[in-house]
């Protein structure tokens, strides 16, 4: 064992006792030594700075991903509830439909107008009912199963549009539909997903107004977005859009889904839904999604 006779910052060579015999460090040994030391003291905070960053974006990609199937777990839910509730209101619906139906052609005989208004009435909403919960279980089993696929941005906006100008009787302006931009989604959905909000952007508006429809695009990500010139939405209100089943619409215009849907579709593929409104000014949807080969 050595035994160092003065400090490494001595002016003369060190001594030490190594058995019985005396001998002395040279400055050359003792610099190296430290040199040494240093640099294992650096390599240590280097490896430590790593693990640090490692276990941080481990954490990161774990809170991603039990974010991921929370979502997923709340749609399933939702998937189930509307499935179970269409299969236990099946058979009271048809009866009431079928019910109301023959009180329609009974009334219609007799004359009396107020009550074959109320027939019709029934029957219209037995429909309704119909379409709510169909509409719940497809919207669900569509994100939840369909694969995804290579969607040419061009064709696929104006084919939406058109079909939504038929559905709603509505004036819908395309300002750009586009053209040479691709992405990649699941199409049934995303489809769905736009023309829920161009429907959003109708109900928010006067019918005889025009709601517009523009894509646009950076290196990164394809911008669709959906606006309206409607009465807009307070800062509270834009907070709360995207929660399930939250809806300022009135009694029969939907069951607060849309919006919902349409920011957990995106958000899966690495988009997301921006909204942008003020009181007055109409709503802004914006679907930014990424776009293939960037």
């Amino acid at each position: 064992m050595c035994f160092l006779m003065k400090s490494p910052f001595q002016t003369t060579p060190a001594k030490f006792f190594e058995g019985d015999h005396l001998g002395v460090l040279s400055w050359s040994e003792i610099d190296f030594g430290w040199l040494a030391l240093v640099m294992l003291s650096f390599l240590a905070v280097y490896l430590m700075g790593r693990v640090r960053r490692t276990l941080l974006s481990h954490q990161r990609v774990v809170r991603e991903l039990q974010a991921e199937k929370t979502k997923n777990q709340g749609l399933a839910s939702l998937t189930a509830l509307a499935v179970g509730a269409a299969h236990e209101f099946s058979t009271p619906l048809a009866t009431i439909a079928v019910a109301s139906q023959d009180m329609i052609h009974a009334l219609g005989k007799s004359g009396d107008k107020e009550l074959f208004a109320d027939a019709l009435l029934i029957r219209n909403q037995v429909t309704r009912c119909h379409g709510i919960l169909a509409d719940m279980a497809v919207s669900g089993q569509d994100y939840l199963g369909e694969a995804a696929a290579t969607i040419h941005l061009g064709g696929f906006v104006e084919e939406a549009v058109c079909e939504s100008r038929e559905e709603l009787a509505r004036e819908l302006i395309i300002e750009n539909a586009g053209q040479g931009l691709d992405i990649f989604m699941p199409v049934k959905t995303l489809k769905r997903t736009l023309k829920e909000l161009i429907t959003n952007g109708c109900d928010s508006s006067k019918r005889d107004t025009p709601v517009f429809v523009n894509c646009s695009s950076d290196k990164k990500f394809v911008y669709i977005e959906v606006r309206d010139t409607g009465a807009g939405m307070s800062p509270e209100t834009i907070a709360r859009a995207c929660e399930p089943f939250f809806t300022t619409k009135n009694t029969g215009k939907g069951f607060g889904l849309g919006l919902y849907l349409a920011k957990t579709i995106a958000e899966r593929f690495g988009g997301e839904l921006v909204l942008h409104s003020e009181l007055g000014q109409g709503t802004s949807a914006v679907l930014k999604l990424p776009r293939l080969g960037a």
